[in-house]
């Protein structure tokens, strides 16, 4: 029976997670739909036609499928079988070229070179999928807070987080404070324009560590004074590792509710910013806006108040009131106003 349109695409997506050891099950399989597109309906598809697909993964295609019962999922038993049946298509590579301008702004040498050397052999046996008259170099990001990391450093830590080997890290915090650590490098991430590492500190070597003790760290690559991957492994798939994976990058103290009222002339880009949550936003009869947040961090708080370069209000809680009131007394305190000169004009 021929491979339908629909099948194929679905084919290319377990074929995916197989490749990034993702270990697909039906509910996998579902849930990782359902993120490619969040906003669409919730994917259907019975348990018996996911069996069917694996079947014909093997059957038809050649694929080297095998179920890890402690996984509960499939896994490629060589992980280098390929079928020309899933080459890359033009408007596959066109995505992947985009792509590539934007996390090529991101990532720091020698991995930003990489991408480009593997984009060029794709592209010298491949279409583009790009119109004849596209000049990608003139799609840009342009981030200039971005805070400078290590290339050796982070190559250093990416390679340990793929092969899931533990790293020996030499780590100055922001208080300038230096440790070494034992560490797992479970998770990298960019937020706020930094790169960013959590993962599980073991202070001791493997044979005095306390079984069921760990404790989970986030570390700013770019304070990595020395890193040093060991030929230790860390299992990424124990109960820790799968809780670390769930939660958010950064744990802070949350306000349970924060209100701040914008002015009329900043109005338009509080719209703007939230405008895939209007909800949040109350307009006023005088133009302005009243925002309503839940459950996030002070700091982001008054981050929000700030942002409005003085057009901002905030009404509740009384803490962020205060924090805004402490900050603007220092500003008073190191910005005074010169003291006039009685004699000038005279």
């Amino acid at each position: 029976m021929p491979v339908t349109k629909n099948q194929h695409e679905r084919l290319k997506c377990i074929i995916a997670m197989l490749r990034l050891k993702q270990y697909p099950n039906h509910r996998r399989f579902l849930h990782n739909v359902q993120q490619q597109d969040p906003a669409g309906a919730p994917p259907s598809l019975s348990r018996k036609t996911f069996q069917r697909d694996l079947l014909c993964l093997r059957d038809t295609f050649g694929a080297p499928i095998r179920y890890d019962a402690s996984q509960k999922g499939f896994y490629l038993l060589d992980p280098a079988w390929s079928n020309d049946c899933f080459l890359v298509e033009p408007p596959h590579l066109r995505s992947t070229l985009i792509s590539q301008q934007f996390v090529s702004t991101l990532m720091p040498e020698p991995v930003r070179e990489e991408c480009l050397q593997a984009l060029h052999t794709i592209l010298a046996h491949h279409e583009s999928g790009l119109d004849p008259e596209a000049l990608l170099s003139n799609l840009q990001v342009f981030y200039k807070n971005a805070i400078p990391v290590n290339p050796a450093h982070f190559y250093t830590v990416l390679k340990a987080w793929e092969r899931r080997k533990e790293l020996e890290i030499d780590y100055c915090d922001a208080s300038g404070k230096s440790s070494h650590k034992i560490f797992e490098p479970h998770l990298i991430a960019w937020a706020n324009g930094a790169w960013y590492l959590k993962g599980i500190v073991q202070d001791q070597t493997p044979q005095q560590r306390p079984a069921g003790r760990h404790k989970v760290r986030v570390l700013a690559i770019h304070r990595i004074q020395s890193a040093r991957e060991t030929p230790r492994h860390f299992d990424d798939h124990s109960p820790a590792a799968r809780n670390l994976n769930k939660t958010p990058l950064f744990t802070f103290d949350t306000i349970p509710n924060v209100i701040i009222r914008y002015a009329p002339a900043f109005a338009r880009q509080v719209h703007e910013r939230f405008a895939t949550t209007p909800q949040l936003i109350t307009r006023q009869p005088d133009g302005a806006a009243v925002l309503a947040l839940a459950n996030i961090p002070l700091y982001e708080a008054v981050e929000y108040v700030l942002w409005a370069k003085g057009d901002a209000t905030a009404l509740e809680p009384p803490e962020l009131f205060s924090a805004i009131t402490t900050i603007g007394q220092k500003i008073l305190q190191n910005h005074p106003q010169p003291q006039k000169d009685a004699n000038l004009g005279h």
